[in-house]
């Protein structure tokens, strides 16, 4: 049971939700935003036509990346994908060593547009790794919504179930500036959001509801987000500001900050940070102040493969002495063909700086998309 809760912890449906993309092909692919490769405005989830010639001739540099290898031939109405991942997990804590392997993600998504309006669905195994439960409960989709998005994509509208947009967006739901922002692990919520996109800027903007469905797991009161992007440089960096706010529980939580990514060329370089500061108001006691940041450099030289280190902040109450947690991570992935990856994370974390109280993570990844 220890073992089971801990690969569900830490693992379970991870690089998933609009929320979900690869930022360091952002730039780096001489593509300036994520939504050029994603029928998603704000990126991730289910890649479009030019995204799948990118996979295959920038990304891993051979075979086909149209949807089953080119196949089939969906028409141009109807858009057909999926990611499939297995993992093994190792994890050395204070009482040993634990170790898993496991179906981390199994999800197909769809999408029906006619015009500027269109459908969009992902479903897949919800809790694979939990203990057994009737097919019927592990079925589901976390992400389905409707968007209008105009002709030229400058701006758009969509309804339904999706991360707001907030903070970089990380295939990796145990970074802590979405672990402890409420972007983690199914935490998608019902919304509503709208945005609009200029050559050197897009802002985005969310209304969150507290209306729920199966799986029910983290955040789910009314609540609000707002990010404002702005290019860089040649179109080579972005900043942003950022926003976020929503009801749990009798609690307010509220989040600002932002975020900053600047590619270099000549060093095949990519700088990426965010830095949020919290706010949690509850009735009847003091505010709590809390802090959040990643940092992160990739190299990407060329195709094929790219190598990253990165650390993570957070405290989850800047009243007390000694509460904060550090971690440090190494990520390698490796595209051998279009459609093909396998990627590993070595991360170490401490609690007030103690090695004792901390714990080293080791993960290896094989993913296919379809």
């Amino acid at each position: 049971m220890r073992l089971v809760a801990l690969a569900v912890a830490l693992v379970l449906v991870a690089a998933h939700g609009t929320a979900a993309a690869y930022p360091e092909f952002q730039f780096s692919t001489g593509t300036a935003r994520c939504s050029a490769c994603h029928y998603s405005p704000v990126g991730g989830g289910l890649i479009n036509d030019y995204g799948r010639d990118e996979a295959a001739t920038t990304i891993s540099g051979a075979g086909d990346g149209r949807f089953l290898h080119g196949a089939v031939e969906p028409p141009a109405w109807f858009a057909l994908g999926g990611d499939i991942r297995v993992a093994t997990l190792g994890k050395r804590v204070r009482e040993g060593t634990e170790a898993a392997v496991f179906p981390m993600q199994v999800d197909l998504y769809a999408r029906l547009a006619r015009g500027g309006l269109s459908a969009n669905a992902t479903v897949g195994v919800l809790e694979a790794i939990r203990e057994p439960a009737p097919l019927s409960e592990r079925i589901g989709s976390r992400e389905h919504y409707v968007l209008y998005e105009a002709e030229a994509k400058t701006w758009y509208a969509r309804a339904g179930r999706f991360y707001p947009t907030f903070g970089l967006r990380l295939p990796d739901h145990t970074a802590y500036v979405r672990r402890f922002t409420g972007l983690h692990s199914l935490e998608e919520s019902y919304a509503i959001s709208g945005g609009l996109v200029r050559d050197r800027w897009e802002v985005h903007a969310t209304l969150v509801t507290p209306l729920e469905v199966h799986p029910r797991v983290g955040r789910h009161g009314w609540g609000a987000a707002v990010q404002l992007e702005r290019l860089t440089g040649e179109e080579t960096g972005s900043w942003a500001i950022q926003a976020k706010t929503q009801q749990n529980d009798g609690a307010l939580e509220t989040w600002f900050g932002g975020t900053w990514k600047r590619w270099l060329e000549s060093s095949d370089l990519l700088f990426a940070v965010e830095a949020n500061a919290g706010i949690t108001r509850i009735d009847g006691i003091p505010l709590i102040g809390r802090a959040v940041a990643y940092g992160t450099v990739h190299y990407r030289p060329g195709k094929r493969w790219g190598i990253a280190l990165g650390a993570h902040y957070f405290d989850a109450d800047l009243r007390l002495v000694d509460n904060d947690r550090v971690a440090a991570e190494t990520r390698f992935a490796w595209f051998p063909r279009a459609h093909f990856e396998i990627s590993a994370l070595v991360r170490g974390s401490t609690v007030a700086r103690e090695l004792g109280r901390g714990d080293l993570l080791g993960m290896l990844q094989l993913h296919y998309y379809l």
